[in-house]
């Protein structure tokens, strides 16, 4: 098929230069059609990744406890941070989710001082970023009321 040139007359038969008749409909249809390529992939992604944390015991237990809390059930939410903490004491969930229940409760003190124990124990492991550290110390310096 020869390629028409911005100042050809359009091919649909209106008379008009092809920039200015169905140009635009066409590079609309090809950019919608690349996106939907990219999403494609990117749903094929995020499909593999999601099937990987959906079958995490430490994600799901995580997950659990923090729906627990947002639904202010904090008794059951205290026995699934117990777990986290028993279960993987070598991750920061622990922590961090004892931190949301000890706020949920009002213990902002305490709450602090977990989210600290999760900033010692983050800083020993590999991966995290800075932005991390950053909300980390954030969270403990709103929980102390500085």
């Amino acid at each position: 098929m020869p390629t028409i040139a911005r100042n050809h007359p359009c091919p649909c038969g209106s008379g008009k230069k092809y920039k200015l008749c169905c140009l635009a409909t066409i590079e609309a249809d090809q950019r919608a059609a690349r996106e939907a390529v990219l999403e494609a992939r990117r749903a094929a992604e995020w499909s593999k990744h999601y099937r990987f944390v959906h079958d995490d015991p430490l994600t799901n237990l995580s997950n659990e406890a923090g729906q627990l809390i947002r639904a202010g059930r904090l008794d059951e939410a205290a026995a699934a941070c117990q777990r986290l903490l028993d279960e993987y004491p070598d991750d920061i969930d622990g922590h961090e989710r004892t931190a949301q229940l000890l706020e949920a409760r009002g213990e902002s003190t305490a709450a602090a001082e977990s989210m600290r124990r999760a900033l010692a124990q983050a800083l020993t492991l590999e991966g995290f970023e800075q932005a991390s550290y950053d909300w980390m110390r954030a969270e403990i310096a709103r929980l102390d009321g500085r």
